[in-house]
This record gives structure tokens, C-alpha cells and sequence, in this order.
């Protein structure tokens, strides 16, 4: 009753923990792509001379498609269209699950699509780009910090629930005996999930070598023994 007591909540705790982890990575990865993409629009404008039309065509994206078509289909000005569309993308669009304050700093993107002057754009684009790095900084930051505490959170709830003895009824049991099976297959999944694809190809040779040593060599000399 204990291990299926524990088991659950190892699963349970796990699962919230990397689906906390994964909003987090979630809109730091997203406040990084709108950096990359307003340093892209900002050195447009001070750079090109492309119509914004042509600009939010060469970034793509959805919420850039989006203030395009507010541009094309709605009587507001260039500010208000883009404040509409950022509201839009965040309601469970390509904006969603930034917060409050990434979105408020986001829309000040609108003053420079307002102004006149492309000086003016590109000053104001800037500004808007430093809001939007401080931003991702603390993103960057919050998942570093809270992200190693989640994923310790199913394993010390699990130690705990093991030591809990309390009566479970019979069906409640059966069930929690059910789900310790699914224990494996889950972490095997949090490892996957968890799988940096760079640091492995950074390691690729070291990788390699070992599992040359391990399956060719190993098996060559003591086989024969």
C-alpha cells in the first residue's frame, strides 16, 4: 500500500514539477524569439528603407501576420492595432503564457510603429528591445533557479509519501498499485523531455568511445573467456 501510495505521488509530484518547468521554459523561449525578432525590426528601420508591411513580412511569425492583417482590415491607427493584436496573440495565441509584464512591455513596441520619423521607430523599437531582454533575463533566471527546485519535488514527496501510514481503502489501493507501474515509463519520458540535444553532440566523441569500449571491446576479451 506504501509503494503505491509513493509511487503516486512521486508520478504526481513529477509531472506537476516539468509541466511547471516547461510553462517556464516555455516563455523564456518565447521572450528570447521576440528579441531576436524586434533587434531584427529595429535594425530594419534604421537600416532599410522597407514599407512596415515588408518588415513584418520578412519577420513571419504569427503575431507579426496577425499586426498585418490589423493593419490591412481594421480603421486603427498603427499603436492601436498593435496593442489589439498583442492582447489578441496573448489570449491563447502565439503570446500566450507571457505574463502581464511581458506583455505591457511588449505593447510599448507600438510608439514605434507610430512615429513618423524612422529615427524615431528605431529609437523607440530599442527601447522596447531593452524592456524585452530584462525581461527574458528574469525568465532566464526564474527557470535556473525554480526549475532545479521542481524537478527535486516529486523525489522528496515520494521519500515522504513512503513513510505516511495511513489506511488507504481497497480500491484507492489497487489504484495507486496500478499507477506505480507507470513510474519507469514516466521518468523515462522526463529524461526525454529533459534531453539537451547540444551538450550531447558537444560530448558526441566522448559518447562515441565508450560505447565502442563497452560493446565491441568489452564483449571481444571476455567473451572468449
Amino acid at each position: 500500500m506504501r509503494t503505491g501510495l509513493a509511487a503516486a505521488a512521486l508520478i504526481i509530484c513529477i509531472s506537476m514539477g516539468y509541466m511547471a518547468c516547461s510553462r517556464m521554459r516555455d516563455r523564456a523561449d518565447k521572450l528570447n524569439a521576440l528579441c531576436a525578432e524586434i533587434r531584427t525590426l529595429g535594425d530594419s528601420m534604421e537600416l532599410s528603407q522597407y514599407r512596415l508591411s515588408e518588415m513584418l513580412d520578412r519577420l513571419g511569425g504569427e503575431l507579426w501576420r496577425e499586426y498585418a492583417a490589423a493593419l490591412t482590415g481594421e480603421q486603427l491607427g498603427a499603436g492601436e492595432a498593435w496593442a489589439a493584436t498583442v492582447q489578441k496573440e496573448a489570449d491563447g495565441g502565439s503570446l500566450s503564457g507571457l505574463d502581464k509584464q511581458d506583455i505591457a512591455a511588449l505593447i510599448t513596441l507600438g510608439e514605434a510603429f507610430s512615429s513618423i520619423s524612422r529615427a524615431a521607430q528605431a529609437d523607440h523599437a530599442r527601447l522596447t528591445l531593452r524592456q524585452m531582454e530584462a525581461r527574458a533575463a528574469d525568465a532566464e533566471k526564474a527557470l535556473m533557479g525554480k526549475g532545479k527546485l521542481y524537478s527535486t519535488l516529486g523525489v522528496l514527496a515520494g521519500f515522504a509519501a513512503a513513510l505516511i501510514r495511513l489506511p488507504v481503502p481497497t480500491v484507492l489501493d489497487r489504484t495507486l498499485e496500478n499507477l506505480a507501474g507507470l513510474t519507469t515509463p514516466l521518468a523515462l519520458v522526463a529524461i526525454g523531455v529533459t534531453f539537451d540535444f547540444k551538450a550531447a553532440l558537444g560530448t558526441s566523441r566522448l559518447a562515441l568511445i565508450a560505447s565502442a569500449v563497452k560493446l565491441v571491446v568489452l564483449p571481444a576479451v571476455f567473451l572468449p573467456l
